[in-house]
């Protein structure tokens, strides 16, 4: 599995982790141990960034624990929480946003890389393994500041062709192209006087399954997916940075085009 991880921070904490469970996972071959299921680390107040040691300015640092939660002998997700007092919510208060916010994205990446949301948990072994074997990405795009983002990934290719080449994609990549479907929407939408274009977001989604959603542009100034409700009741963005980003970690990497 290879995929994309934008924030460098975020980054940083995903490629430590998978040096651990590398670590773990041969280790485990060789001496057929228990699994380990709770892992001490400290994290860095200001930026977020996950360290397994500290050597310097301590009170930079808040020490934590990532447990691996278990339901049933199942494996179900990775959490944070308190040293001393592993029952009780972990304290965000001595966390700078920052900090807060780049640590709940490495959990969730975490999350995302290990777990398969249909299924109720995970074999030990399976996480070892697959958190092991992650490759990351390691080209930095930016998507603000970019008003011609369609332009630099749109594709005049129809659905198959997309499904082509988002398979050999990271996850998390997307492109830009349009349909018959979506040109007739846009000529309907534009039956009432507004300006509005139409266009196909096609993307890789965590389970490496290919789907698709419809943008919309009206007067080049508001964005919003398409709901399959021709009045338009649906949230609107000021911009298509804002858009994108309402969806949470799944357009992660444009797929560039070649002209």
């Amino acid at each position: 599995m290879k995929v994309a991880i934008l924030n460098p921070s975020v980054k940083k904490n995903v490629l430590l982790f998978r040096e651990l469970f590398r670590r773990l996972y041969e280790k485990r071959k060789k001496e057929k141990e228990m699994e380990q299921k709770i892992y001490k680390a400290f994290i860095n107040r200001h930026t977020g960034e996950i360290a397994l040691r500290v050597i310097s300015k301590e009170r930079d640092w808040k020490p934590i624990v990532i447990e691996l939660k278990y339901l049933s002998g199942i494996a179900t997700e990775f959490e944070i929480m308190e040293p001393e007092k592993m029952e009780s919510e972990f304290t965000f208060s001595d966390l700078e946003p920052l900090a807060y916010k780049v640590m709940g994205e490495t959990i969730k990446t975490l999350n995302s890389l290990c777990f398969d949301p249909t299924s109720k948990g995970e074999d030990i072994e399976k996480i070892y393994k697959q958190l092991s074997d992650v490759e990351i990405d390691e080209t930095e795009p930016n998507l603000s500041g970019k008003p011609d983002l369609i332009k630099q990934a749109w594709h005049k290719i129809d659905r198959e062709e997309a499904e082509r080449l988002l398979e050999e994609a990271v996850i998390g990549a997307f492109l830009f192209r349009k349909d018959k479907f979506t040109t007739l929407l846009e000529r309907d939408l534009n039956k009432n006087g507004k300006t509005i274009d139409c266009f196909n977001i096609t993307y890789k989604e965590w389970d490496e399954k290919i789907s698709e959603k419809i943008l919309l542009c009206i007067n080049d100034h508001k964005w919003a997916f398409y709901n399959d409700d021709l009045d338009l009741e649906c949230p609107f963005f000021e911009t298509l940075d804002e858009l994108l980003a309402s969806e949470g970690d799944i357009f992660r990497k444009p797929l560039w085009n070649e002209y």
